[in-house]
């Protein structure tokens, strides 16, 4: 009697197994269907291998449903005509394939409700699908998409993926929000685009979506990359007046940087990493001049930085920012120390010996400016010929309140002049004869040391701030965005009355 229950319960179980293995591939063929119903979606190649091998089939279709979701999410639609029959072609196809993933998931939800990743595709795709298509339910009925993401937050509260989707649908209906779901808002916002990967695509939307710039700004975190970022967007409207205000926080931004920077590297010098502590220090030098107020940690920096040789790329950024600190030297303070500048020329004038000869002559050291002018094939002598101060005399005869056009030197995106101001003033008046692109913003050097950010626009003379004092300058003008530039005539402002 035992014997024959025990048979009958094997031939149950194993029908059981029959029928279930019977279930699972007709639902691997379903998945397969439906990620097949998906082209021309570019999905990724293992997906369908992952959702092959799931075991579950719950867990099997909302793999299949977040990776269709999740390539729609990323894919960006063509740049078709707006109501052209391609472009309404397009948005249907995605609508209908966000759609069916939506589906997907809501069955997979009601066998599996402490899955956060279902209500995440159901409110993500629904949302996605409505905009693509603008469908006005979008709008007038949001709860469609706006609750399942806020139950997908509420199932994960430590899950970034369903803030990131709320941020962005948030900031396309930015217009349109209450000012209390806009506060809401902006820290998903704010949390959205301190992340790298996210702020992608999420600070393009915004910065088209918030209007006001001051309140689109409090969003953007206190990063040099992401304030590098939102320049760029706005150079391509050619905003640049924002490009401008960006710029001057990028500055800002990188001078936070650099002092953690600065901080980071005596960690690792403290902690016996040498060469780790001497990469960060060298990086920070590199960049000190792009912060705002540099010279504090060029100084430090430099002081502090393990003795040790550069590679070749590090030696490239250093003799690039070596211009501004020699300019520094000839015609202000010098920022370094004499041996601190031999230390630094010595590194920079493995890419550009040149300027390691002048820097090691600035700094009195002599058998390495020698070294230095043989491999420039120069005569030894001829770079410090040219820190050789002008006399008195031909300062007095070369001293004026105004110069002409004619001589500038371009380098590039710079163009710099010297020139022997006769009296001291509040600052100067360049032309513009010429832009490209209209206008520019141009950051602007005397003597080495940065005095701001300023928009020029050819035909219009912009006046700059800087305080000239009687003597020799030198005054540097650098196209950051909407070059090349051509500065004209320049004259000395008069002395407020």
């Amino acid at each position: 009697m035992l014997r024959t229950a025990l048979a009958l319960l094997a031939l149950g179980l194993a029908a059981a197994a029959v029928v279930e293995a019977a279930a699972w591939r007709a639902e691997q063929a379903r998945l397969a269907a439906f990620l097949a119903a998906s082209a021309p979606l570019a999905l990724p190649d293992r997906l369908a291998i992952e959702v092959a091998r799931e075991s579950d089939p719950a867990r099997a279709r909302l793999r299949a449903a977040r990776g269709v979701f999740a390539a729609e999410l990323s894919r960006h639609p063509p740049d078709l005509p707006p109501g052209s029959p391609a472009a309404a072609a397009d948005a249907s196809g995605s609508a209908r394939r966000l759609a069916a993933a939506a589906s997907l998931a809501a069955t997979t939800f009601a066998e599996l409700p402490a899955a956060w990743e279902a209500p995440l595709v159901i409110g993500g795709a629904t949302y996605l699908g409505r905009l693509r298509t603008e469908d006005e339910r979008l709008i007038r009925a949001y709860r469609d998409w706006e609750a399942p993401l806020e139950a997908a937050r509420s199932l994960a509260p430590g899950r970034f993926e369903p803030q990131i989707v709320l941020a962005h649908a948030y900031t396309r209906l930015w217009p349109v929000l209450s000012p209390e779901k806009r506060r809401f808002a902006l820290g998903l916002i704010r949390r959205g685009l301190a992340d790298l990967y996210a702020r992608q695509d999420l600070l393009p939307a915004w910065l088209a979506a918030a209007g006001d710039r001051r309140q689109t700004f409090a969003a953007i975190p206190d990063d040099p990359e992401a304030w590098a970022q939102a320049r760029q967007i706005y150079n391509q409207k050619h905003d640049w007046p924002a490009m401008r205000d960006a710029r001057v926080r990028f500055r800002r931004a990188l001078k936070t940087r650099l002092a953690a920077t600065l901080e980071a590297a005596r960690r690792e010098v403290r902690r016996g990493d040498v060469d780790g502590g001497r990469d960060l220090y060298l990086a920070l030098i590199a960049r000190a001049g792009e912060a705002d107020d540099g010279e504090p940690l060029l100084t430090l920096a430099v002081d502090e930085c393990p003795a040790g040789r550069a590679d070749a790329a590090t030696a490239t950024n250093l003799a690039a920012a070596l211009g501004w600190i020699l300019d520094r030297c000839r015609f202000a303070a010098c920022p370094l120390g004499p041996a601190a500048l031999s230390r630094l020329a010595r590194l920079a004038g493995e890419a550009d010996p040149a300027a390691g000869a002048l820097a090691a002559h600035l700094a009195g050291d002599l058998d390495l400016a020698r070294s230095f002018e043989a491999r420039a094939g120069r005569p030894f002598g001829e770079m410090q010929e040219l820190l050789a101060r002008p006399t008195p005399e031909l300062l007095a005869a070369l001293s004026a309140e105004a110069w002409p056009e004619a001589g500038w030197t371009a380098l590039g995106i710079r163009a710099r002049r010297e020139l022997v101001a006769s009296r001291s003033a509040p600052g100067v008046e360049v032309a513009w004869p010429e832009i490209t692109t209209g206008s520019a913003v141009v950051e602007v050097r005397l003597d080495g040391r940065f005095f701001g950010t300023f928009v020029a626009t050819a035909g219009t003379p912009l006046s700059l701030p800087v305080s000239i004092s009687p003597g020799l300058h030198l005054l540097e003008i650098t196209a950051i965005d909407g070059g090349p530039v051509r500065p004209g005539a320049l004259r000395l402002l008069a002395a407020p009355a």
